[in-house]
């Protein structure tokens, strides 16, 4: 609606703004967080919000810049929207998986990398026991940020929104040839979004329209409610929605759920390594973690986890309805259930061609053409449980990741109260 009026009328202007902490924003350690309150009665590209922030990290080295979040948290009055469950960080490697992306669009930071070869000019490395680096906190592909149904947001008609980033424990830092537990601390943090400027009543007069129509404006978007537990080949768990649209399973060596060194890419002969390195808490993989070499034993051991079965039920229905193995069918079910921009043919390998530590499967229950949040045809899974399935021993005592996509809606009703519905 917007982007029409801008076209065809003039009056229509942007400008970046900075956005400061609203709670401290230095010295900021794992496990604390930090607090920011976007501009009030503006309108804001959602798009364009970003968070710079200075890190700093001793006996060890980054991950992927998103892992260092824990939680990311998006409140209206004080009521919390999106974001309210953990694993922020590794649900955006979850998804990442699949598509082949990696790192923020501006830094790049998302490989490991080595003195030899910084992302940037203020990025420096010494003898892989210590990095500096200016980060950008961009590209966000969940929750309301990164699924609204608009992106441009009148928070005239919002009540105060706050956004409060938790940081990860230290267990997410990569430590190679360094003694002592490795840390990070982080500085200067500061957020930037686009603020436009319409000088013209009719954008105005078109929101007041859809509420007096609907009783409401909508504010359709996408949550991910990411479900963490053991593995005793089955995993029962519950997700409330009345649209579930995709589940994304993850397996993780509980080994890697601490400080560790870099992961080698493990890919076939053929194919060239689309990553290096990078960091245990991003690597995913069906029997476990292949961490060093490519020898006949872990090779054969690949083998036998990639020829493992497993499905999804819920409410008593499987999903897919024949015993898939990661090898075979699974592929192919991955590939059908990524959104046409989520596709990316040389980036996103799949089955034995897979880049070994970036296995995560991927199911679709809602109709095709309904990527977008104003749409909700998932499958109502109210009062219903949700079971992962798999018969492989290479499985046992694995962690499991449980990613849910679910359809959520804010319900505006012009005073600046809301209800929210998913």
């Amino acid at each position: 609606m917007l982007a029409h009026l801008s076209e065809t009328m003039a009056g229509v202007s942007a400008q970046t703004v900075k956005i400061d902490a609203s709670s401290a924003r230095t010295a900021l350690t794992p496990s604390s967080s930090v607090l920011f309150s976007l501009p009030q009665n503006a309108l804001i590209d959602l798009d364009t919000l970003a968070f710079h922030a200075k890190v700093a990290v001793t006996n060890g080295r980054m991950p992927a810049a998103m892992s260092l979040i824990e939680r990311f948290e998006i409140s209206m009055g004080g009521q919390v929207i999106s974001g309210g469950s953990s694993f922020f960080g590794v649900t955006q490697a979850i998804l990442e998986a699949n598509t082949g992306s990696r790192g923020d669009l501006v830094t790049e930071h998302g490989i490991v990398a080595t003195a030899a070869k910084p992302y940037q000019a203020k990025h420096t490395v010494t003898a892989d026991t210590a990095e500096v680096c200016d980060v950008t906190f961009s590209n966000f592909k969940t929750g309301f940020l990164g699924t609204c149904g608009t992106r441009i947001l009148n928070t005239a008609r919002c009540p105060i929104i706050s956004i409060r980033i938790t940081w990860a424990p230290t267990k997410v830092l990569v430590k190679k040839g360094a003694a002592g537990d490795a840390s990070y601390e982080i500085n200067d943090i500061f957020a930037t979004v686009s603020a436009l400027t319409v000088a013209n009543p009719a954008y105005a007069a078109m929101e007041e329209a859809v509420i007096s129509s609907k009783g409401y404006l909508p504010l359709p978007f996408k949550e991910f409610m990411t479900i963490r537990s053991s593995n005793n080949g089955i995993v029962r768990s519950s997700v409330s929605s009345r649209s579930v649209d995709r589940i994304h399973v993850a397996y993780q060596d509980p080994a890697l759920d601490v400080q560790g060194v870099p992961i080698a890419t493990l890919t076939p002969p053929e194919h060239k390594p689309i990553e290096t390195l990078y960091a245990p808490c991003e690597t995913f993989s069906p029997g476990g973690a292949y961490k060093v070499g490519t020898s006949t034993a872990a090779e054969a051991a690949l083998v036998d986890a990639l020829d493992a079965e497993f499905y999804l039920e819920l409410g008593g229905v499987r999903y897919p309805q024949m015993r898939a193995t990661l090898s075979k069918e699974w592929p192919k079910i991955n590939r059908d259930s990524l959104y046409d921009e989520e596709k990316r043919p040389l980036d996103a390998p799949c089955g034995r061609t897979q880049v070994r530590q970036k296995n995560v499967s991927l199911a679709r229950l809602n109709l095709p053409g309904s990527n977008t949040a104003c749409y909700s045809t998932g499958i109502n899974s109210q009062s219903q449980s949700l079971i992962v399935q798999a018969n492989c021993a290479a499985f046992a005592n694995a962690v499991t990741y449980i990613v849910c996509e679910v359809t959520s809606l804010i319900m505006l009703n012009g005073q600046r109260e809301l209800s929210l519905s998913r």
